[in-house]
């Protein structure tokens, strides 16, 4: 009920960001047999490895197609149900305050961006089967039951294929039996074994999509070890301080840390650890729920603090749909431990009422910020706009403005941005190839011609301006050209389907099926699967034949 209230903004919203990547534009949702290739072989053009939120996604094209209104409901459901799941959890835990948890969890804005970004459906659905989980093995806590410990590891394998980020759960599951008991059985020790060594397998194959797919061409330069370990107390205490006062949350934040690290940021993220640990070992219970709020809260997010490579770190080395994940830890520990002190200590009746009233004013204050950030969350302009307000040094924010305007035809803006996401972020080719696109929409297809021929040109060349300055050349009926920069491009960039499709059309057409023929046969490498190539191959081929003949004495 709550969470379909504080996200009735961006339910008639549009598909944001990368949404159409996955919906419109996916390969393996539009594939009838989409659903079994997600767990076993998701195509090139599949980056991650989420298969059982990847299967949601082909069963709703079915039902709701391009109309982003039914995946945006589903999300919110999802949502809601998460809160509920939490709400019995800590029930079942027999924790103070657990209605007071799951209203402020469910409506919480940090996770407005997991909620209302439809393409982000990966982190509802794995925080939902992740509690789950969890309930589930402490029911075997208590039972030893053999039904109750399968139920949690089958719920905790669909956590896993919904998204990879809950890979660290069996060690809260250990955490949180330390924090109650303070002793640890060996057959909770044993118990733990299968769901490490399922998330290893999954953990692995997220790492291998990442740097195989996802990161593809883009070269993110990973700072060393000890910069590494300074900026993950930097992220881990960004993301702690924004549970608790979830102002100014932005799409892109800025990138705050520093390379060679800073002796502070090292001793912050060593001192976060020590003091944890210590914590978590404290005889006294209030110490100790400190300590398991900040241990559960670092290995859960372990695998977003910058250890190891990620494609969105192009981006930001922070988000809020990287938080989530966190976030039923901080807000239980906080709101069940403060409950658990005032039951606990008798409060009189002004302390009693003091309790009440401030998770309300909390709710009320949570419920305005999501009903806001909701809906920006209904519009890619009005997301981005909000994005620049806030972080008006992100080269990212202003190429995606850019690319919103240009296509309105509000050409003018649109190389504003281009230009400026050009000057903050000058290694990156795409808002210079945007540049030269906008340029050519306008007709000035001389000076696109020249400034795509920059890129290509330049020491990160880029797909796309191989495509335009092809495109460009072909305006002004320069064939060859066009045809030279396409074949160029396709052996630069063996694994784009686009380009080496593109070199072989544009072959064909200039009569030259031999070296077209190179170019099909590297798509089907790249897509096995599609029966229209095997035929375009065929007769490419048989049209080599015949030429090959027709020039034999």
């Amino acid at each position: 009920m709550l969470s379909g209230l504080v996200y009735l903004p961006s339910w008639k919203g549009e598909f944001l960001w990368d949404d159409i990547n996955a919906l419109p534009a996916s390969e393996i949702v539009q594939d009838p047999s989409g659903w079994l290739k997600a767990w076993v072989a998701p195509p090139r053009s599949h980056p991650d490895y989420f298969p059982l939120t990847t299967n949601t996604f082909w069963l709703e094209w079915r039902l709701f197609g391009e109309n982003p209104f039914g995946y945006r409901v589903v999300n919110t459901l999802l949502h809601g149900l998460a809160a509920v799941a939490l709400y019995s959890l800590l029930i079942q835990l027999g924790l103070p305050g657990a209605a007071w948890a799951a209203a402020i969890f469910a409506l919480h804005p940090v996770n407005v961006e997991s909620v209302a970004w439809i393409s982000e459906r990966k982190n509802v659905l794995s925080m939902l089967f992740g509690i789950l989980s969890f309930a589930w093995f402490m029911r075997w806590q208590g039972n030893r039951s053999a039904g109750s410990y399968q139920a949690s590891l089958l719920i905790f394998v669909a956590a896993l294929a919904s998204k990879a980020s809950v890979v660290a759960l069996p060690l809260v599951f250990l955490a949180f039996l330390w924090w109650r008991d303070r002793r640890l059985d060996r057959r909770d020790i044993r118990g733990v074994v299968p769901f490490v060594l399922t998330s290893l397998f999954f953990g692995l194959m997220v790492v291998h999509f990442q740097h195989s797919r996802a990161v593809g061409q883009w070269d993110i330069e990973m700072p060393g070890w000890l910069s590494r370990i300074g900026g993950a107390g930097v992220v881990y205490w960004h993301y702690v301080f924004s549970t608790f006062w979830p102002v100014n949350l932005m799409t892109i934040y800025p990138r705050s840390l520093s390379d060679p690290a800073q002796a502070w940021q090292v001793a912050l993220s060593l001192g976060t650890v020590i003091c944890g640990s210590l914590a978590l070992f404290s005889k006294n219970i209030a110490v100790r729920t400190v300590g398991f709020a900040m241990v559960a809260t670092a290995l859960l997010l372990a695998p977003v603090l910058g250890f190891v490579k990620m494609s969105f770190m192009r981006y930001a080395l922070v988000s809020d749909h990287l938080q989530q994940v966190a976030l039923p830890v901080l807000i239980s520990s906080a709101i069940c431990g403060v409950a658990a002190l005032v039951r606990d200590r008798k409060a009189t009746n002004p302390m009693q009422r003091a309790w009440i009233g401030l998770p309300i004013a909390a709710s009320l204050c949570l419920f305005v910020l999501s009903w806001h950030r909701a809906g920006l969350h209904a519009s890619n302009e009005a997301m981005w706009r909000d994005s620049l307000a806030k972080n008006p040094n992100s080269s990212h924010a202003h190429n995606f403005l850019g690319s919103i305007l240009a296509a309105r035809k509000n050409f003018s803006d649109a190389e504003r941005h281009f230009l400026e996401a050009a000057r903050l972020d000058p290694g990156n080719p795409e808002p210079p190839t945007n540049y030269a696109f906008t340029l050519m929409d306008r007709g000035r297809d001389a000076e696109a011609i020249q400034a795509f021929q920059k890129v290509v040109e330049s020491g990160t060349p880029y797909a796309g301006a191989f495509l335009g300055l092809s495109e460009a050349y072909t305006k002004t009926l320069n064939m060859m050209k066009a045809t030279e920069v396409l074949v160029d491009g396709a052996r630069r960039f063996p694994d784009s389907m686009t380009l080496n499709a593109s070199a072989a059309g544009s072959l064909l057409a200039a009569g030259n099926p031999s070296e077209a023929l190179g170019f099909l046969e590297q798509c089907r490498r790249l897509d096995p699967d599609n029966r229209s190539l095997q035929t375009d191959i065929a007769e490419t081929r048989r049209r080599a034949d015949q030429v090959q003949g027709e020039g034999s004495p």
